[in-house]
């Protein structure tokens, strides 16, 4: 029988790794933490747990389970990822789907469903490679020990998770409630795709923010000091109900679809 860990013996930096906090100087929000993805198919993630009280056979090196596929927790505990070094221990099974918000008021072991955990105040189910991951524009992310995008920090062993691949734009389409979609890296590279991010303000326009996080639902925060709206450079006036759609110094584009701020 497998050992539950519980939350108050899981480390702090699991909750605000991917949290925002500046974006290569063009969001004001640091990227996420991603390794090039994989090539692959949309295939659906792979859940190695079944029904019953036997724990899945697997050959975990850093703890009793494995995340991905899960292995080793008895139904119906989910296997987390605890600190930097990759330990690992099962958990208990929370409800809280994929791409919804986390880790808010509670310590957030135990609120993400089976085969997600949380990273970044946001539900994110593990991966391998791609094509563990379903749906268009997603990637395979390394999550690092430093807060720094890969290479620059060494990889937490095991800890690697799906990105939503939502629609800045439309971040509902994807995110759960009060969850917006920002754009990563955002380098110019052609490498970027959209992913689920706690929005837990209300911003709006000049002066209303510091942080990302202060900001509305498809709004950014720009040099610490604006919430601007999200917008589609080409074709979609719609998008800014004041102003023009602004590109970034810094190319950002997702499937050939380049974004800007309102201004």
């Amino acid at each position: 029988m497998s050992r539950r860990i519980h939350p108050e013996h899981v480390a702090p930096w699991l909750i605000p790794l991917l949290a925002a906090t500046g974006c290569n100087g063009v969001f004001g929000i640091e990227p996420p933490i991603v390794v090039p993805p994989d090539a692959g198919s949309d295939a659906a993630p792979i859940d190695a747990a079944e029904d019953g009280d036997a724990a899945p056979t697997c050959t975990p090196t850093r703890g009793p389970c494995q995340p991905f596929p899960q292995c080793g927790c008895d139904a119906p505990d989910n296997c987390n990822v605890l600190d930097v070094d990759g330990t690992t221990a099962c958990v208990a099974t929370g409800t809280t789907p994929f791409w919804n918000s986390c880790g808010i008021k509670t310590a957030s072991v135990g609120e993400c469903q089976k085969g997600a955990e949380c990273i970044g105040s946001n539900c994110k189910p593990f991966c391998n490679t791609v094509a563990d991951c379903p749906g268009p524009n997603r990637t395979c992310e390394q999550i690092t020990k430093t807060g720094k995008p890969y290479p620059f920090g060494p990889a937490v062993p095991g800890l690697k998770v799906c990105s939503a691949g939502c629609d800045p734009i439309l971040p509902s389409d994807t995110c759960g409630p009060g969850v917006n979609c920002t754009i990563y890296p955002s380098d110019g590279l052609a490498k970027d795709h959209g992913d689920c991010i706690y929005a837990k303000g209300q911003g709006m326009g000049p002066g209303t923010c510091t942080v990302n996080e202060d900001c509305a639902v498809g709004f950014m925060c720009f040099n610490g000091a604006d919430c601007r709206k999200l917008c589609r450079v080409v074709g979609h006036p719609e998008d800014c109900t004041q102003g023009t759609c602004a590109a970034f110094t810094l190319k950002a584009a997702i499937a050939g679809i380049e974004y800007g701020a309102c201004q």
